[in-house]
């Protein structure tokens, strides 16, 4: 479903979509994966403030450069930073409810703390770039191809910097509910395309969310 609003809108859509899909579960864990960027800061500062079941929502990194937790690129500290401290220090989110991801400790270890709390993701939020990759999933990359269930390292980012860790496309895949945003005049090529029944994901990766059953692209453009 396409979803067109107001530039200053579109972080209450993505918190109002977002809690929707949390207050429909009635599990003991709930899984959300976040990514960095502009696009999802207004949505950040509305999770500041929220009332949501912090207790059992649990946030992963859909992405991340391989980068030190405080690094200003981490998106990790974005996230932190924005929302999660504050929510930690009054004690509405635990902290080990966040789950960063530490490049020392690589990927393996991360997908065995997913499959301990359910092996996917119930939301995934995504911010999608000017040639339409989400996460570190790009067009016509290794990284797209790539058929790891869990997660996926790459050292040829297209985008820098070149070390990222990504969600893989199959982990996308399995997500209850994907929130893609594509926001800003730079957007617009990978907005058109995206409309465009004969482009698949291998060449628009932001494709990958109209294979779930519940997906949303919120958008400012026409």
């Amino acid at each position: 479903m396409i979803i067109t609003c107001k530039t200053e809108e579109i972080g209450a859509r993505i918190y109002e979509l977002f809690t929707v899909a949390v207050l429909s579960k009635s599990k003991d864990k709930i899984i959300a994966a976040f990514p960095g960027g502009r696009s999802v800061k207004t949505f950040f500062e509305k999770l500041k403030t929220s009332d949501l079941p912090w207790e059992k929502i649990h946030i992963f990194m859909v992405d991340e450069r391989r980068v030190p937790l405080d690094h200003t690129d981490s998106n990790y500290k974005l996230i932190y930073d924005s929302f999660a401290k504050e929510l930690i220090d009054n004690g509405r989110l635990p902290e080990a409810n966040l789950h960063p991801y530490k490049d020392n400790e690589g990927i393996e270890k991360y997908s065995e703390e997913l499959k301990s709390l359910g092996g996917k993701f119930d939301i995934v939020v995504l911010g999608t770039g000017e040639d339409g990759h989400v996460a570190a999933l790009y067009p016509n990359h290794n990284s797209i191809k790539d058929e790891s269930e869990f997660f996926v390292t790459i050292d040829d980012s297209p985008k820098p910097p070149p070390k990222r860790m990504t969600a893989s496309k199959n982990l996308l895949l399995e997500s209850d509910t994907a929130i893609a945003i594509f926001a800003g005049e730079g957007k617009m090529q990978a907005f058109e395309k995206y409309k465009d029944p004969e482009i698949n994901y291998y060449e628009l990766p932001v494709k990958l969310i109209n294979q779930l059953q519940s997906y949303y692209a919120i958008t400012n453009l026409k």
